[in-house]
């Protein structure tokens, strides 16, 4: 839902909480971000591998080991280009709401 709405109305709502500053915007961009971020992550653990995770719980892992040898391995590699995005796109949206 935080995703829908544009940092543009968030730093709106968020000088209204805070004041009139770049915090607001910092704010506003922030939460987008980590909107846009957690979005992103979700899709890359659904599309994961589950052979992996299948043969951990078979030789008896636990949930916890399950997830970091078997879930996180294969959502590192994408998930270090997914993370370079939304903060470059931060910083254009931020250089766009100065300069209007």
């Amino acid at each position: 839902a935080l995703r829908s709405i544009e940092p543009l109305i968030m730093a709106l709502i968020f000088v209204v909480w805070v004041g009139i500053g770049p915090f607001a915007g910092v704010l506003a961009l922030t939460l987008h971000s980590i909107a846009s971020l957690g979005k992103l992550y979700s899709e890359q653990i659904e599309t994961i591998d589950h052979g992996p995770i299948e043969a951990l719980q078979s030789t008896g892992a636990n949930h916890l080991q399950t997830i970091i040898y078997a879930v996180v391995p294969q959502i590192c590699t994408a998930g270090t280009s997914t993370s370079a995005c939304p903060p470059s796109s931060a910083s254009s949206a931020a250089v766009v709401s100065v300069c209007c």
